[in-house]
């Protein structure tokens, strides 16, 4: 028999058409028939991705549990989950590990410059108008402090999202006390953002953006309309995900956006808010001068011929990983053989009336009792493989900053 691929039956009978076929990215009707066709293909498809990122959260945590899973991966290759009952000792050094390198990278700030074009005075005059307006939307926005979070996200995904947009509810009052709006950043989870299949990020033409998790009246506030609650807890339909990151109330709704940049196919590129059963927003022209993707996409390490970035973590879990087992085996050790041994012939002594923690270990024999005691590890256990594991760590961690 030929070989065949890894291809499951129910996913050779899946045909994904692009939204531009039939104009379904200008009708809300077919829209929302593309969108239940699509959904279920693209959420499978990134299940893995989830839920690694998911598994990274917890790495950073050290949160590990026997409800949660608990494996190790090299160089993002997927491997066996590992039994709860052989979770070892955790001792996280990934926490100290990223903090340190979020901390020396957030030395540098952020810093814009508006040039004048030529040396004229109104030219120059305008630079520095800018250049007020710039540290004033920074300060407004604490983009000191979104770098920070930025570089952490980073650092656990592998990529992160920053959004930048209008916000027509915040900024000044006009004469009639309405606000005339201004621009705010918001830091996007890379586990929010489904692309089209692509090779590359460059490559990819639309997203659905999980855009909101809107209680029903909000939405009918906001955008006019009447939604029905899903009852679901949960935004994906990820069985491990339950109870998570990713909970949501029975009566909020999955808002999302479909982004669709100008190209050669959609001329006039799409933005449409909707949820799973009604469409909410659908604008006429793509609403960004610029023609491009309303976030700015950041990466830890970019991989050639992948679609989203790596996470530093994928260096750091096998480190972790063996300093979590030969801790757990020091632990054992220690316990083990720690404490003083009382070596004594057998009815030498009555051992029930022995009221400390030493270990009375009986044998037959002419012998004195006496107390021993065993040297629980070997120095060089100590020394030798735990600062090793320690300067492996912190050499791939320099080595990330500074590619950086």
């Amino acid at each position: 028999m030929a070989e065949t691929d890894s291809l499951t039956h129910d996913d050779e009978q899946v045909t994904i058409k692009p939204p531009w076929v039939g104009d379904a990215h200008k009708s809300e009707k077919k829209f929302l028939a593309w969108f239940k066709e699509y959904y279920p293909h693209i959420e499978k498809q990134n299940q893995n991705r989830v839920e690694q990122l998911f598994n990274n959260l917890l790495w950073y945590t050290g949160q590990y549990d026997h409800s949660k899973e608990y494996r190790m991966s090299l160089g993002g290759n997927r491997e066996e989950k590992l039994s709860p009952r052989k979770v070892p000792l955790v001792v996280n050094h990934i926490f100290d590990l990223t903090e340190q390198r979020i901390a020396r990278l957030s030395r540098f700030k952020s810093n814009v410059k508006a040039l004048p074009v030529n040396d004229e005075f109104e030219d120059k005059k305008s630079a520095e108008f800018a250049d007020l307006i710039l540290r004033q939307l920074n300060r407004q926005n604490k983009f000191d402090l979104k770098l920070q979070e930025i570089e952490r996200w980073n650092a656990v995904f592998g990529e992160m999202f920053l959004g930048v947009e209008w916000d027509e509810t915040i900024g000044d009052k006009d004469e009639d006390g309405n606000r005339i709006g201004d621009v705010r950043y918001s830091l996007d989870p890379p586990f929010f953002k489904l692309f089209d299949s692509k090779r590359h990020y460059d490559e990819s033409r639309w997203c659905i953006d999980i855009y909101r998790v809107m209680h029903v009246e909000e939405v009918k506030k906001k955008y006019g309309k009447t939604v029905a609650p899903d009852n679901k807890r949960s935004i994906f339909s990820y069985a491990f995900l339950n109870d998570h990151i990713h909970r949501k109330e029975p009566d909020e709704v999955v808002v999302y956006r479909f982004v669709y940049p100008p190209d050669e196919f959609v001329p006039e590129g799409a933005h449409i808010i909707f949820t799973p059963d009604k469409v909410l927003k659908m604008a006429k022209a793509y609403p960004y001068s610029h023609g491009k993707y309303p976030f700015v996409r950041l990466t830890d390490i970019d991989v050639p011929n992948r679609l989203h970035g790596m996470s530093l973590f994928e260096h750091l879990k096998p480190i972790q990983h063996n300093y979590n087992k030969t801790t757990a085996l020091i632990a054992k050790n220690i316990f083990l053989v720690a404490h003083p041994k009382i070596m004594m012939p057998e009815g030498a002594a009555k051992v029930e009336s022995m009221g400390n923690t030493a270990t009375a270990v009986t044998f037959r024999g002419p012998i004195a009792p006496h107390v021993v005691t065993f040297p629980p590890n070997p120095p060089e256990v100590v020394i030798s493989i735990i600062e090793r594991v320690f300067s492996a760590g912190s050499e791939v961690l320099l080595e990330s900053e500074s590619a950086t």
